[in-house]
């Protein structure tokens, strides 16, 4: 079954007339990798290092539109949390240099498509590109997956 970019999905969703047509149409394609990033932007307990630079990051869009790179990149996101956020997940808190966490960061989104850069971009912002998709909806779509501080 073809699988849509993770940014694409979110437009789709926002798109649609209702919330109970954009919650099935999200849960059509949940997985793991989706609600790990959906977590890490609407969770308000877990919160991007402030070594990220605020707002929209300075880089060069990829050329390709290949959504299959932003899953993979999940794995490596703790490395964008603040420590708190780290020491609750159980994770062991990364001590990067601040120019090392940047060009790390840059480098994901210049290497995943550039919706899924737009999506990513916002997503360390806490702020949703998609017009009707916030946490109230997610919340929604997924019972427990978003846990208030």
């Amino acid at each position: 079954m073809y699988k849509p970019a993770l940014s694409d999905i979110l437009a789709k969703a926002s798109e649609m007339k209702t919330v109970e047509e954009s919650i099935e149409y999200l849960l059509r394609f949940d997985s793991e990798y989706q609600r790990g990033y959906l977590k890490l932007m609407f969770c308000p307990s877990l919160k991007f290092h402030k070594d990220l630079p605020d707002g929209k990051t300075p880089y060069t869009p990829s050329k390709f539109d290949e959504p299959g790179r932003l899953p993979s990149e999940l794995r490596r996101m703790y490395l964008f949390l603040d420590d708190k956020s780290n020491r609750e997940r159980g994770a062991n808190p990364s001590v990067l240099p601040a120019a090392k966490r940047q060009r790390l960061w840059v480098e994901i989104l210049e290497s995943v498509s550039p919706n899924d850069a737009i999506f990513l971009d916002h997503m360390k912002e806490k702020k949703s590109p998609y017009k009707r998709i916030g946490p109230s909806l997610i919340k929604k779509a997924y019972p427990g997956l978003i846990v208030e501080d």
